[in-house]
């Protein structure tokens, strides 16, 4: 499992008040009844607790997808690449 995947739930349970037995690396935001001001919630909140803001997620996202482009977004930073942006997170 990714790296971030914990963070990733961490956030959601505890900030967002995701019921965790929802929580599942298949489920998408929207299973999860995330609107997208949650879903800006949760890009800011990641972005304070893993330096990465994960712009790319949008409703249709599955947590295993978000962990891997914080994970990506971690790599690349890592590695001294710049890191990709996006014009906003969708919902």
């Amino acid at each position: 499992m990714s790296a971030s995947y914990p963070v990733l739930v961490e956030v959601l349970t505890e900030s967002l008040g995701v019921d965790a037995d929802l929580v599942d690396p298949e489920a998408t935001f929207e299973d999860l009844d995330l609107d997208s001001l949650s879903l800006l919630e949760l890009v800011l909140i990641l972005e304070e607790r893993t330096g990465q803001r994960p712009e790319s997620l949008s409703a249709s996202s599955t947590l295993a997808e978000a962990a891997a482009v914080i994970d990506q977004l971690n790599a690349s930073q890592d590695a001294g690449e710049p890191v990709p942006t996006t014009a906003g997170t969708t919902a």
